[in-house]
């Protein structure tokens, strides 16, 4: 995928990045930002949802291995609130290690795809396009 083609696929989709990881949430900022997205980070679960309750972004990107609170509490808790609230949730992509027990894990427990670390660029900008044009 050229860099031309990941600006235009992500040009105008809000995302919001969760990650407990300072380095990990700059880089995937920086990288979804060079591809024409709109990035907000977030440094845990707690807060991501905090976030979510004032802005509605297209993507959410979540790392599964935080502390206290992880992925598979962050999901949880977006779906029980959506539901609870009437509105549907955005697409959530799982970030985490490989492995495909991890992937099939994280997609029974709600979330809409799965990235494995480490994180290509290529394969979450498409994951990105992908949910954000079904949501369309």
């Amino acid at each position: 995928m050229s860099s031309k083609k990941s600006r235009a696929e992500l040009s105008g989709i809000h995302v919001v990045v969760i990650d407990d990881n300072e380095d990990a949430r700059t880089i995937m900022k920086m990288v979804l930002e060079a591809h024409g997205a709109f990035v907000i980070v977030a440094a845990s679960a707690r807060d991501g949802l905090a976030t979510l309750g004032q802005i509605a972004p297209d993507i959410v990107v979540v790392d599964l291995t935080m502390p206290t609170e992880d992925g598979y509490w962050f999901i949880g808790q977006l779906k029980a609130q959506r539901r609870d609230g009437g509105g549907s949730p955005p697409p959530a992509i799982a970030v985490g290690a490989v492995g495909e027990d991890e992937s099939n894990t994280a997609m029974r427990a709600g979330f809409d795809a799965f990235v494995p670390k480490p994180v290509e660029v290529d394969r979450l900008c498409e994951a990105i396009q992908r949910l954000a044009s079904k949501k369309s």
